[in-house]
């Protein structure tokens, strides 16, 4: 009767102990999820979603506007891969109305501004920091939840992103799991009764030490986990603060676009702008690699190019290529191959004469509905076998022309009906159909039709696109 009760006792304990550990799991996971998510979503782009689209189901599709449809894969995307049963979401606050409204959902359902009924006020409370929501009952069962803000460039919270689990899904395996161990525990009493209860006690111990080990490895993991998107954003930061504000360029030029997409959170691609009395300074360049290690090359590169054009003052843009490029390979001594092809122009502010110089990348010209290429020298600013001096070649610009500086990742992406690359061909006819259309809706073409053409396929490298109307 003893060893009964006490296989009771144990059973229902561990069932208890099990579940709450699952609980906790759960919202470890959730937070990881959300605070993921939130660091990758641009606060100002979502933003600019709400600003745009005020009334509600004014959005209806998932690919009716560009900023929804980008929110949206980096939601679906992570649904997918933490296989979470249930959507995620962002929310806005209508601070007059003091309710909150959903925005993009990860699913295909759009419910464009709907007011979150019942809506808990820990959301309220906690918009600032995010947090977790604690077990609560709805009309669809009970609920685990966690939300994290998302905040544009100026650190305000402009929306929260919340993800969910189903607390009857996994509590429902745990029960299973007790209901499986009930039964072989009944057995088990009937064969220790009979021949093994001096080894009660030892399967006892060592079932307390295989949790006691769970509960030290989840913990290890979580701290990787922390240190690793610590490190990952503390990348992040270092590259912005190398990014240029392009507003110069708004003093001496009609209007200009910049599209900016990393592969990873942290980009190979970096863009660079400086001008002084005489000369604006453009420079659209694409590092070795993606990630962290191709921007902690790019903070190098564009090091590099301020040094020879803000400190040694050289203005001849094949002149700067070649201090550029000697830099580089002094400041990556081990026989390292990295570096960047690049595309950097020189543009004179009073006679609007061009000068240009490129590695690998060439620049394209509209001007009077009629493209002109500015081709590039076929060696990066890096070790090359058949090393040259970088060549310079000059335009005349004048009012209303535009100049396209890029990177390779737009039109290398795969995808269309046969699932290969874009190429510069599909690219250059893109740039003759819509360069003659306003400068934002340029952006937004492009953007859509790489959105289109890539699908499903996961997008390869870093893509920047930089075009300038005179």
């Amino acid at each position: 009767m003893l060893i009964i009760l006490s296989t009771a006792f144990f059973l229902t304990y561990g069932y208890y102990n099990n579940l709450s550990l699952q609980e906790q799991r759960q919202f470890d996971k959730l937070r990881a999820i959300v605070v993921s998510i939130g660091n990758n979503i641009d606060g100002d782009e979502h933003q600019q979603l709400t600003d745009n689209h005020i009334a509600k189901d004014e959005i209806k599709a998932v690919n009716q506007d560009a900023i929804y449809y980008k929110i949206h894969r980096i939601l679906h995307q992570a649904e997918v891969e933490n296989q979470l049963n249930s959507t995620v979401y962002t929310l806005f606050f209508d601070a007059p109305q003091q309710r909150f409204e959903y925005i993009v959902r990860s699913d295909t359902q759009v419910y464009y501004r709907h007011s979150y009924i019942n809506s808990p006020k820990i959301l309220i409370e906690n918009m600032e920091t995010g947090g977790t929501i604690p077990k609560y009952m709805s009309e669809n069962g009970t609920w685990l939840s966690a939300f994290h803000p998302i905040k544009n460039s100026k650190g305000e919270v402009v929306a929260l992103i919340e993800a969910d689990i189903s607390f009857d899904e996994f509590s429902n395996i745990v029960k299973k799991r007790f209901y499986n161990q009930a039964i072989i525990s009944i057995i088990a009493i009937v064969i220790m009764a009979l021949v093994f209860i001096p080894f009660t006690k030892q399967i006892l111990d060592k079932d307390h030490e295989q949790k006691l080990l769970f509960i030290e490895q989840n913990k290890i993991i979580s701290e990787k986990n922390k240190d690793i998107i610590d490190s990952i954003n503390y990348a992040l930061k270092i590259q912005r603060s190398i990014l240029p504000s392009l507003a110069n360029l708004k003093e001496y030029i009609q209007d200009y676009f910049i599209i900016f997409k990393p592969k990873d959170i942290v980009s190979g691609d970096f863009y660079w702008s400086y001008e002084d009395d005489q000369y604006l300074y453009v420079a659209v360049a694409d590092s070795t690699g993606h990630g962290v290690p191709g921007s902690m090359v790019s903070i190098v590169c564009s090091n590099a190019l301020s040094r020879a054009v803000i400190q040694l003052k050289l203005t001849n843009t094949a002149e700067i290529l070649n201090h550029v490029k000697k830099f580089v390979i002094k400041s990556f001594q081990d026989g390292m191959n990295d570096g960047m092809d690049i595309c950097f122009c020189r543009l004179n502010k009073t006679t609007k004469q061009l000068q240009y110089s490129g590695a690998h990348n060439p620049l394209f010209i509209f001007s009077d509905g009629t493209l002109k290429i500015l081709k590039a020298c076929r060696q990066p600013i890096g070790r090359y076998r058949k090393d040259q001096p970088f060549a310079c070649s000059e335009a005349q610009l004048k009012a209303g022309d535009l100049i396209y500086l890029f990177t390779d990742g737009y039109y290398d992406q795969f995808g269309g009906e046969s699932n290969k690359k874009m190429k510069v061909k599909t690219f250059k006819a893109l740039l003759a159909k819509h360069h003659s259309k306003p400068m934002d809706k340029q952006k937004e073409l492009f953007e859509n039709y790489l959105n289109k053409w890539r699908g499903d396929n996961e997008q390869l490298d870093d893509i920047t696109i930089l075009g300038i109307k005179i």
